[in-house]
């Protein structure tokens, strides 16, 4: 009779258990969202308290915070112009501790040093002393930065955080708008510059702090505008000799959750695979193969690892193809006549160049990009598989290029600030406010 009962009530009892942990995560992040909101009040409180004044006369203090190598295209242009500006003083800070293992920071000091560019290390320099005005960080998670250096720490001892996103919030998925948005370094700014006003909508849609969220353009496409300062790499222009460089962009294999189910957002590495192995048939192409920075190691799953393998194998014994990992993506960008890319920001850069270019996406997951820039994709060849590569290759061969009127209309549309004037006007921003925030106090 237990037995009946007990295979009778089975159902309702599981039901029960499901709903009993649906209440139990609901209650555990309820509970997270509250210490996170009365950690941020705090954090402004202190920062009311102790926000770092500029008296009359004094240089306003900039401290970058550098980690990755490969994000630096996003603000150097910006560090650039601040350094020679008299009306600051600029400092760089190698923060390169191996603290988080999901980005890569082990190139910071060396790709520095090859830039020539000053710095100081975190195991020496001391931030309170120098009492920055403002804090420059590189990425929008606080969980890449150890206690120190996260940004509600550096706000409540009063220092004014600026971040300019690293990529181009390209993607519109609940989960990029998570990252996009709301994430600690975002919600803890002083201040946030973004490519357009489109864009600036999409923060006063979903951000806490959107007031913080000023639409100047990007400093990166200042570096773009003024391409002759980025020379191809010798070894890259000898081994091309002359045939025109195909550059092909991929994103590490993306795995997102929606709805509770897990899904591949980019291209599946198979069809990758198999245009890998046709690209020796393209003598009087040259390809530059240039794979994210974490592309050999962000995914865990055992096929996608073994793909990866053969893909990197099949590319390295191929003729003309490079494959360049190198930090700095902006001198094979520029020099492509035509452009292969998935899901990244430089999908965006891609539209400056005036060059056809082949938008790759999943066939079982479109991924939904956000209002400033699915227009400009729009504008782009569309592919899912290794046929539509090589039908875009064959266009290109031939010299066509029948949506380069429209891909140029909608880059103007979507990047209204290609002037090369980002930083400029970012800088006197920065001063304008600085001086409001003077007056109120006064």
């Amino acid at each position: 009779m237990n037995k009946y009962i007990k295979f009778v009530l089975s159902p309702l009892i599981k039901r029960i258990q499901i709903e009993e942990e649906k209440i139990i995560c609901e209650i555990k992040n309820e509970i997270r969202t509250s210490t996170e909101a009365l950690q941020r009040e705090f954090q402004n409180v202190q920062y009311s308290i102790n926000q770092v004044p500029l008296y009359s006369g004094e240089k306003i203090r900039i401290l970058f915070l550098f980690q990755v190598a490969s994000f630096w295209p996003s603000m150097e242009p910006l560090y650039e112009e601040l350094s020679k500006d008299c009306r600051f003083h600029t400092k760089l800070l190698c923060y390169d501790e191996n603290y988080d293992k999901t980005i890569k920071t082990e190139t910071a000091r060396q790709f520095l040093k090859e830039k020539k560019i000053p710095y100081f290390t975190y195991e020496e320099f001391n931030i309170d002393s120098f009492r920055p005005h403002i804090v420059f960080v590189q990425t929008p998670y606080d969980s890449n930065r150890t206690q120190r250096f996260k940004t509600g720490f550096l706000k409540s001892k009063g220092y004014r955080i600026i971040y300019i996103p690293y990529g181009i919030e390209i993607s519109a998925t609940e989960h990029a708008k998570r990252d996009h948005f709301n994430r600690d370094v975002v919600l803890n700014c002083w201040k946030l510059y973004t490519l357009s006003d489109v864009m600036k909508k999409d923060y006063f849609k979903y951000c806490g702090n959107a007031s913080a969220v000023c639409a100047l353009g990007l400093p990166r496409f200042d570096a773009l505008y003024h391409s002759e300062e980025y020379p191809l790499a010798n070894k890259i222009k000898k081994k091309a000799s002359g045939r025109k460089i195909v550059l092909w962009k991929v994103h590490f294999p993306k795995v997102i959750s929606e709805k509770g189910k897990n899904k591949l957002v980019t291209p599946y590495i198979e069809e990758y695979i198999a245009f890998a192995k046709t690209l020796k048939n393209y003598k009087d192409l040259f390809f530059i193969f240039m794979p994210h920075p974490r592309f050999y190691e962000f995914n865990d799953d055992v096929n996608v690892r073994k793909n990866i393998k053969i893909l990197i194998q099949i590319l390295k014994k191929t003729e003309n193809v490079y494959i360049d990992t190198n930090d700095d993506y902006r001198n094979s960008l520029i020099h492509s006549q035509s452009v292969i890319v998935d899901r990244s920001g430089v999908m965006v850069e891609a539209g400056s160049l005036g060059v056809p270019v082949l938008y790759m996406y999943n066939p079982d997951y479109k991924e939904p990009l956000s209002d400033a820039i699915q227009p400009l994709v729009n504008t782009y060849y569309q592919g899912k598989n290794y046929k539509d590569m090589e039908l875009f290759l064959h266009m290109c061969q031939k010299g066509e290029d029948p949506l380069k009127s429209k891909r140029s209309y909608a880059f103007k549309r979507c990047v209204p600030y290609f002037d090369g004037k980002c930083s400029s006007r970012i800088i006197e921003n920065i001063i304008q406010s600085l001086a409001y925030e003077n007056n109120i106090k006064k």
